[in-house]
């Protein structure tokens, strides 16, 4: 948990309280601003299927439920028959998608092992990658190794309250635009933990790159 000093508590209510202001003003999906070019493209069940191996994983209900979300999902095998990854394409105009850690929707009440934040280096650009492990069985055999990269307002961001306070005027005038998740869970045994990670990066580029293909211009 993080400590605040009372000195600076009103001034962060306010910083917090202009971040979701937008939301405030623009809820029951009153003026939204779709910023994604060609959503379609990332988002048909068709398509992702096709790029998937068997059949398309779950997306957890909490997820759904929350108003004007949709979201993809396809299997990759890991190499050397070390596991599978599920990669997950989510769009939610409801910003509490990233108030929390995202893979709480998958591992609800379940405690991670380690929570971390990555800089991945891929063609010029930085994604800010969140990171997760979860012990599968408890005498760490097997884990789940996530990843996840939080797209607002174009770009790839970390915090997500000080990307939404920067876009905060922007989004009273124009509508209030949509998080994307794109998000990956493996399932491996403890010692192919650094070939999920590597599988991991791989398909989080990728799935950034299929992003700027389908929203930016």
């Amino acid at each position: 948990m993080i400590e605040v000093s009372s000195r600076h508590a009103p001034a962060l209510a306010v910083l917090v309280a202009l971040a979701i202001l937008p939301a405030f003003v623009h809820r029951g999906d009153r003026f939204l601003h779709e910023d994604c070019r060609d959503p379609a493209a990332l988002l048909d069940p068709a398509r992702s299927a096709a790029d998937g191996a068997g059949d398309a994983p779950p997306v957890p209900e909490d997820l759904l439920r929350l108003s004007r979300t949709r979201a993809v999902s396809r299997r990759i095998p890991l190499p050397e028959g070390a596991g599978w990854l599920d990669l997950y394409v989510v769009r939610a105009f409801n910003p509490a998608v990233a108030y929390r850690p995202s893979e709480l929707y998958f591992f609800e009440r379940r405690t991670p092992d380690l929570r971390k934040v990555e800089v991945l280096e891929h063609d010029g650009e930085r994604l800010p990658v969140h990171r997760a492990y979860y012990d599968l069985t408890g005498s760490g055999r097997r884990v789940n190794v996530v990843g996840y990269v939080v797209v607002f307002d174009s770009k790839p961001v970390e915090h997500v309250y000080l990307a939404e306070l920067r876009a905060g005027p922007t989004q009273l005038l124009t509508g209030r635009k949509p998080f994307w998740l794109l998000l990956g869970v493996a399932e491996v045994r403890r010692r192919a933990t650094e070939t999920a990670e590597r599988a991991l990066d791989e398909a989080l580029a990728n799935a950034w790159e299929e992003y700027r293909a389908a929203c930016l211009p």
